[in-house]
């Protein structure tokens, strides 16, 4: 590597080789200097430019004065007895025939004998003088146009374009923020800390969303051998194991637990066992299938429902009262008989003890009554509807009955609310 020195000298008096330059008077005053060397080991030193730091305003700003009190009237006791006192006389009785010595309303007066009175009447050397007319006030716009003359006096002179030699444009908003104690690196703001970076928006050049997040290549998790769970598709819930994976490396063939059988599954719908995919796909399991037992729950009771609010009235069977809003609750819990059906869920019905008749009993205020074990019974509704026959035995926990027909002797199981004790003549119902 080569070296060059460079020195700055002046040329000698002695070396009259060279011709001296002229110089003219009329060209500047300063010396010409030739460089001969120079040393690149050595360091420039270029003096460092001082920040730029832009004052701030002071702020002006005054909230609005609040309005001065009043001059009230003197109210201490040393200044009331030196002031005199005030009080109100009524005018002179003769001097309401001139009409221009008139006054209209009331007039203070001093309690103290006038000393003497002017020759034109009515005037005392005593009174008040009238006080000063306000001056007028200004108008708004006046008001706004001498704010802008005292905003331009205060407004310093324009140097042109020399203002921008020691800030530049670039930097003036930095030097603007250094006026007020911020420096490089520093947040901005009362409780910041430090500075925040720009949020950079990238363009997505794909057919991708808001939100999108590019994934990262994750290694290959699955191998030959591992055991997984289905979490989504066909076989969701189900463990397996990998016998293969495919060359797209997307797709494996997996061997299930329960029944051997190989189906292909995405690597998106696996899951490693224990892990979190694994929980949140078995817990949703169980909250399907808990929805669906409850769903299945409801369907039979519907079902039930529905079946005991069909009509069942017939005539000639027994039935118990069970609403309190027929006859005032005075036949509650009454048995009678079905005498005459008067409608799909409507009927007559004759009481027991008072052998009363009560029309246009609704069905929802009813229900069968049962006799003791081997009495008449008639299956009123389902699938042995119409059977008549004797009450063989009877179960109120699981509220079935076992009924044996009259005609082939045969035992038919039953509920308790599909069947009623038949009082009428069998031979009505072709036994």
């Amino acid at each position: 590597m080569m070296k060059f020195s460079l020195q700055s000298k002046k040329p000698s008096s002695s070396s009259s080789s060279k011709p001296k330059p002229i110089i003219k008077p009329s060209e500047d005053s300063k010396q010409v200097q030739f460089i001969t060397e120079f040393d690149a080991s050595s360091k420039t030193t270029q003096p460092k430019r001082p920040i730029p730091v832009i004052a701030p305003i002071e702020n002006e700003w005054r909230p609005h004065k609040r309005m001065k009190n009043l001059e009230l009237p003197i109210s201490s006791s040393a200044a009331a007895a030196a002031a005199p006192s005030l009080s109100f006389e009524a005018a002179a009785p003769d001097s309401l025939d001139d009409k221009t010595a008139i006054s209209y309303g009331l007039t203070i007066r001093n309690n103290k004998t006038p000393k003497s009175e002017s020759n034109g009447g009515g005037v005392h050397e005593h009174e008040l003088p009238p006080p000063p007319p306000p001056p007028p006030r200004p108008g708004v716009e006046n008001m706004l146009l001498q704010k802008l003359r005292d905003d331009l006096q205060r407004l310093p002179e324009d140097n042109g374009f020399q203002e921008f030699d020691d800030t530049p444009v670039e930097g003036f908003g930095k030097a603007l923020l250094a006026g007020y104690g911020w420096k490089e690196g520093r947040g901005i703001g009362k409780n910041a800390k430090e500075d925040v970076e720009i949020v950079v928006q990238k363009r997505h050049t794909g057919k991708h969303g808001l939100g999108f997040v590019e994934k990262v290549d994750e290694p290959f998790r699955f191998s030959v051998g591992k055991n997984v769970r289905v979490i989504a598709g066909r076989d969701v819930g189900l463990k397996g194991r990998i016998v293969k994976v495919l060359e797209s490396k997307s797709e494996v063939v997996l061997e299930l637990s329960k029944s051997e059988e190989k189906v292909q599954v995405r690597l998106e719908h696996l899951a490693e066992l224990g892990s979190k995919e694994e929980e949140i796909c078995l817990k949703k399991l169980r909250e399907a299938a808990s929805k669906s037992k409850k769903r299945k729950t409801e369907t039979t009771t519907t079902t039930k429902t529905t079946s005991i609010k069909a009509s069942w009235l017939k005539s000639h069977i027994r039935v118990r009262i069970i609403s309190k809003d027929l006859k005032g609750g005075r036949l509650y819990l009454k048995k009678g008989e079905v005498v005459d059906v008067v409608g799909p869920r409507m009927c007559d019905v004759s009481m027991d003890e008072s052998r009363e008749l009560i029309q246009g009993v609704s069905q929802d205020f009813l229900e069968t009554a049962l006799p003791r074990r081997g009495g008449p019974v008639l299956v009123l509704y389902g699938k042995h509807e119409g059977v008549f026959g004797n009450l063989v035995s009877k179960d109120l926990e699981q509220e079935t009955a076992v009924v044996q027909d009259g005609n082939n002797h045969d035992y038919v199981n039953v509920r308790l609310d599909q069947i009623a004790e038949y009082v009428g003549d069998p031979t009505y119902l072709g036994y």
